[in-house]
């Protein structure tokens, strides 16, 4: 058995949480232990796409969002890479919230089974695998779960308040804890089994359905009901996320413990001591003692004997097997000779045959999110369990807060286990290292064109604390550093891997920057030395160009210098990819700096948004926290929102007496309610949200539209009369759902059956929305003088799935408008009349238009084409397919503006570059330059993903080979973007 454990990468800006990523190997077995926000992105960036194909399982410690912000994610791109199955495993409560996000994670092919730990009272986890939550012949996982001050563990007579240490047998016997509380529901197995029923497999009670079949006709229909349906609580307190409460739900620590490793069998001894068939090794080998008939004098035999009594005895089994008439014959020869040998029987024992065995070694990850978790940690009962663990203890992942860590009692613990491998995973006191050093390294190169569109994103190789301060300044006890592999079986000591990437592990103005800036840096393999020379033959030609670009600038003396409001917005893209996130971009969201420092409103929030605020602004990220106003999100495809929580989560933390509002639509507001359920996010209630003064405020898209809204936008072709907007919106919503009750009851001949589920339907809506639309009457002027007078109108637009959006601001003095996903809208054109800027999904490239009609995408002549019909004055692209990992391509005649209105100015978004009105169409000036640069990086192996990343050789050859042909990447990237953007 061949056992590896890596830590993929540690906490940073990019992991804003206290865990690392870690992937553990056991022979051809993956498991994945964390996975907070970005970590599919990081796994990509760090070679293990291949990895992604042999998942067992995933272990997470907690049902929260720091711990589980990646994990729809990660289900999504593992189902997107054709893995059929996978496990996972974690405390309570993880069922549910997978289940919250049945809206946009549902995956028809794949295989989601959920195992959750039973809590007990005294500190350990009771399971079925004899106190393993996960146990195979290899490897045995505990997860000891730890609990904050003040946890109540439910009883069967009552409730009684957990303690560190074991109650009385007394009390275990009269007031035993009923496990099955905290099983997950009928309702959540129920959705569960909706969002991972696969046509190949059946999962739950659901049977298989057929293409076509009214058997999957219904359970369309249940899947769809589902996503309307509210999830009822779940059993535990949520997670609290606060200075004053760090949390009340249970937290596991893991110690997975390695199998011992069987000595060699000795073969040739066992011929020796008279073993007849090799059969039989196989018995002793695996630790089974035999008896053999075996001649007494044995011993005192040559060597030309005891081959003939070989002989003999393998004759006489193939006689009686009847199957070989020459074996028979055989069997007669020599029978005068030893047919009176007297022979006795004896016990072979296996030790005897077997070199001494390779101990187990074992590893553990000890989560303790804030200080109230360390009495229960500390407690006998779950120090008894490390006690057990401590001579084959190799190595120690210590995430934990820094108020644990900075205490006596932790460091003792620490100090106890001497002979171990500790590893210190808190922000505090690890480096913030660069996940994603290949878009780094692009923007410390496009860095020479444009210092302030292009930056690197903000990094420190110094922690903010030191160990040695604190009495942890020992050899074993290291803060947690990326890419380090730790061999478990054989064990050996922890090394850093042989990244087949680049790191930022220096200065940005040192000589090292500067040769992997310009291609300089020595290669470490052969295959790497041709790339390299054709990359430092363009970073030349680049260079060059740059220089003629700069004194073109230079000489341009027609700079605008007037000042308006709209000079004083700005758009920092901290998004700019389609549907997964590549190493180059990351999923969609856009933060717009509102002028005279008004604040900020975010257009959309894909996962790993908090993590790229981190990286832009750095020591100033809680700042704009505190001043985001808005947060619109555009519709329910998981590319779009799947970062909201982590942000909600990082705001409550601030304690903010501002409300932030929150335009969505009602599928995005229940999945983000039901979240917050499991862990408080501020959320107001319905009935809360018409006067609420702080918190959470949702508001509902269809209620701003701009044709039948609360306030209809008079600017629009044909609005709502004044005085009309309930009534146009009733019918907006009925005609809505008779086309709904049309679909999903095709089969249905009778017409009055149709009147009467459109009827039934339709006040069940009404009961929802007219709360909704009263609270938001209500907050309409909040929501304004939020903004300072900024209106806010959205429109519906045209892309798969309902409800999807598109939004329109109007200030004093600027306006602009966002598409979210859609292909060429009329709608949004009207909606947006003569806006100053249009910032516009562009997915596909020119040429790709059959392609893009059938996704309900835009091109980017198509998004062009809308800009002119808008009249918009300058366009900015975002949400490039990942199949074009630099810049798309547009023709010549596009570039260019002339600022009538008939032909916009055009700009390419690229992450975290902040642009000013005046900046868009800079990036189609450095076009140019940025192809040869692109072309560099790209032949470089930049783009390509690795596999694996345990064979260097094998895998640079294979990234030779596909740039050679870049077909190969192209149609796979197009595959897993067909299914991602299938939602």
């Amino acid at each position: 058995m061949l056992s590896t454990l890596r830590i993929i990468h540690p906490p940073s800006s990019d992991n804003p949480t206290c865990l690392p990523i870690l992937l553990l190997t056991v022979d051809n077995k993956k498991f994945l232990f964390n996975v907070p926000e970005g970590t599919t992105r990081i796994l990509l960036q760090r070679g293990t796409g291949g990895a992604l194909r042999n998942f067992k399982g995933i272990f997470v410690p907690r049902s929260g969002i720091d711990e589980c912000g990646g994990l729809a994610g990660m289900l999504m791109s593992l189902a997107d890479r054709s893995l059929s199955e996978v496990e996972l495993y974690g405390p309570p409560v993880l069922s549910q919230l997978v289940c919250t996000a049945r809206s946009y994670a549902r995956r028809d092919t794949f295989k989601v089974s959920i195992h959750e730990s039973n809590l007990s009272d005294n500190g350990s986890s009771s399971s079925t695998n004899g106190g393993f939550l996960y146990k195979d012949a290899d490897i045995g996982v505990q997860a000891i779960p730890v609990y904050p001050k003040g946890f109540s563990l439910p009883y069967s007579n009552g409730v009684s308040e957990a303690t560190s240490d074991r109650p009385s047998k007394k009390q275990k016997s009269e007031d035993s804890i009923d496990q099955n509380r905290y099983a997950p529901t009928a309702e959540v197995q129920h959705f569960l089994n909706l969002m991972f029923s696969s046509k190949t497999h059946s999962n739950g009670n659901d049977q298989e359905i057929e293409n076509g079949s009214d058997e999957e006709a219904a359970q369309r229909a249940k899947v769809t009901q589902s996503r309307f349906q509210r999830l009822s609580p779940p059993p535990l307190p949520s997670i609290e996320l606060s200075e004053a409460n760090a949390g009340q739900a249970p937290a596991l620590t893991f110690i997975v413990r390695g199998s011992p490793v069987r000595g060699r069998f000795d073969a040739q001894k066992a011929r020796e001591i008279g073993v007849p068939d090799p059969a039989l090794f196989r018995a002793l080998a695996s630790g089974q003692d035999i008896e053999i008939s075996r001649p007494i004098q044995w011993f005192e035999w040559d060597e030309k004997r005891k081959n003939a009594w070989y002989n003999q005895l393998k004759a006489l089994k193939a006689a009686k097997s009847g199957k070989n008439t020459k074996a028979k014959k055989a069997a007669t020869v020599g029978d005068d000779e030893l047919a009176n040998v007297e022979t006795e029987t004896v016990t072979i024992y296996s030790k005897d045959l077997l070199a001494p065995s390779i101990p187990s070694t074992d590893f553990a990850q000890v989560y303790l999110p804030s200080i109230d978790y360390l009495d229960s940690f500390l407690s006998a009962n779950t120090q008894a369990q490390f006690e057990a663990a401590k001579e084959q203890m190799h190595t120690m992942i210590h995430a934990v807060h820094p108020d644990v860590l900075e205490t006596d009692k932790y460091q003792a613990f620490i100090k106890s286990f001497p002979t171990t491998h500790h590893y210190i995973s808190c922000r505090q006191y690890v480096p913030d290292k660069l996940g994603y050093t290949s878009f780094s390294t692009s923007m410390l190169r496009l860095s020479r064109i444009d210092q302030t569109l292009f930056k690197v994103p903000n990094y420190s190789l110094t922690p903010e604390r030191s160990l040695t301060k604190v009495g942890l300044g020992l050899s074993n006890i290291l803060p947690i550093d990326t890419e380090t592999l730790i061999g478990l079986q054989p064990r050996k000591p922890p090394t850093l891997k042989d990244a087949n990437i680049k790191d930022f592990n220096f200065a940005i103005d040192s000589p090292e920057a500067e040769a992997l800036a310009s291609f300089s840096y020595e290669p470490e393999l052969e295959s790497q030395a041709a790339p390299l020379e054709r990359g430092r033959q363009r970073w030349t030609r680049y260079l060059q160009l740059i220089a003629n670009l700069h004194e073109e600038e230079m000489q341009d003396v027609s700079h605008d210098a007037t000042s308006s409001q709209l000079d004083k917005i700005a758009l920092t893209t901290l998004g700019t990819g389609s549907a997964l996130p590549s190493k180059h971009r990351n999923v969609s969201s856009t933060l717009l700096h509102l002028p005279d420092d008004q604040g900020y409103i975010l257009l959309d929030v894909g996962e790993g948004t908090y993590g790229q605020l981190c990286r832009r602004f750095g020591a100033e990220v809680d700042e704009v926290i505190r001043n985001i106003r808005l947060i619109f999100l555009s519709h329910t495809h998981g590319d779009h929102h799947m970062g909201t929580a982590k942000l909600l989560a990082e705001r409550k933390k601030l304690s903010i007496d501002r409300p932030l509002f929150v335009l969505s639509n009602t599928f995005t507001r229940a999945y983000l309610s039901e979240v917050n359920d499991i862990q408080s996010l501020d959320i107001c209630t319905p009935k809360e949200s018409g006067s609420a003064k702080r918190g959470v405020i949702f508001l509902e898209s269809e209620n701003f539209d701009s044709w039948h809204g609360i306030q209809p936008d008079s600017l629009v072709k044909s609005p709502t009369p004044k005085g009309q907007e309930d009534k146009a919106y009733r019918a907006f919503t009925e005609n809505d759902i008779r086309n709904y009750v049309d679909r999903t009851h095709r089969d249905s001949k009778a017409d009055h059956n149709i009147e009467s589920r459109v009827n039934f339907v339709m006040n069940q809506t009404m009961k929802t929305k007219n709360p909704l639309r009263d609270a938001v009457k209500q907050q309409l002027n909040a929501l304004e003088d939020s903004l300072s007078g900024t209106k806010v109108f959205t429109t519906e637009v045209d892309h798969r799935g309902a409800k999807c959006f598109g939004i329109v601001l109007r200030g004093e003095g600027w306006s602009m408008a966002y598409s979210g996903d859609t292909q060429p809208c009329e709608r949004f054109v009207q909606a947006g009349k003569d806006v100053d800027i249009l910032l516009h999904e562009a997915t596909f490239e020119n040429g790709e238009e059959e392609n893009a009609a059938k996704k309900k995408h835009s091109t980017v002549g198509q998004a062009l084409d809308v800009a002119r019909k808008m009249g918009a004055k300058k366009l900015l692209l975002t949400h490039f397919s990942q199949r074009y990992p630099n810049i798309p391509k547009i023709r010549p005649e596009q570039a260019g503006g002339d600022n009538s209105g008939m032909n916009p100015l055009v700009g390419i978004s690229f992450d975290l570059m902040t642009v000013r009105p005046n900046d868009i169409g800079k990036t189609e000036r450095y076009r140019e330059a940025l192809q040869v640069l692109f072309d560099a990086e790209e032949e470089d192996g930049g783009d390509e993903d690795s596999g694996e990343g345990e064979n260097r050789e094998k895998s640079k050859v294979k990234s030779e080979k596909e740039n050679a042909n870049g077909k190969a990447k192209r149609k796979d990237a197009k595959e897993t973007e067909s299914v991602a953007e299938g939602k």
